[in-house]
């Protein structure tokens, strides 16, 4: 089983209403990952993380390593130069980040779950902590790229 297990580090002090894309994606809602399978984690335990892009860029990748046997996709945080890579090989995928030594492998079908997961509860949670957030027009869209995953 694959997880993405995260923690809000901030607190909603801006109209969130009106918040536009970038505001959405890189300065509201910051936090810490775990990114998990059943006997290793990788801990990002930063506080600065921007979810709601770290979540669409997630959903990305896996989407575009779906239709590949083999491929690779990195993932780039703007904010330092750590990176983690996303390795597909047949139907598995290895996690491998340059900031940790942990190195994580599924089936692709069980990353796919977790990150659709991830993707859904991220964005329901913060529906749950700031219901006009639902009045945002950036935010209407990522909930419709949710029900389509």
């Amino acid at each position: 089983m694959f997880e993405v297990k995260y923690s809000f580090s901030d607190n909603i002090s801006s109209d969130i209403t009106k918040a536009g894309d970038t505001d959405l994606r890189y300065n509201l809602f910051l936090g810490s990952l775990i990114l998990k399978t059943q006997k290793k984690s990788i801990i990002i335990d930063w506080d600065w993380i921007p979810l709601i892009d770290f979540a669409i860029c997630l959903l990305a990748i896996c989407n575009n390593l779906l239709t590949k046997m083999k491929g690779e996709e990195e993932f780039e945080f703007t904010e330092s130069d750590s990176k983690i890579f996303f390795q597909k090989n047949g139907d598995r995928i290895k996690i491998v980040t340059s900031f940790s030594d942990e190195v994580l492998e599924m089936g692709f079908e069980e990353f796919q779950k977790g990150v659709k997961m991830f993707y859904k509860s991220l964005l329901l949670e913060i529906v749950g902590k700031a219901q006009e957030i639902k009045n945002n027009s950036s935010f209407i869209e990522y909930l419709k790229e949710a029900d389509k995953s």
